[in-house]
């Protein structure tokens, strides 16, 4: 899958079904430099993606939560509740 946008920047580990996510385990299990790629990437991306942004996480959760406490005690209804970084 070309161009795919991924949480974590490894296109490249997107299958599209089982047999093609078999298919990819046995060819890094066999390709270790292949494999020690991904693995050297995984580790830059640490630092560099959201997926990983565990203090990021928690502050939007957080906003969330506001937002829902909010929304009770106006004695609203439940609703969509959005939020985005930096929120």
């Amino acid at each position: 899958m070309k161009n795919a946008r991924t949480a974590i920047g490894l296109p490249e580990l997107i299958a599209q079904s089982p047999e093609a996510y078999k298919d990819l385990a046995v060819r890094l299990a066999n390709h270790r430099n292949e494999l020690e790629t991904i693995q050297q990437k995984l580790a830059e991306s640490r630092t560099t993606t959201h997926l990983f942004d565990t203090q990021g996480f928690v502050r939007n959760l957080e906003t969330a939560y506001k937002e829902m406490w909010q929304i009770f005690s106006r004695g609203e209804k439940p609703g969509r509740i959005e939020v985005t970084d930096g929120a």
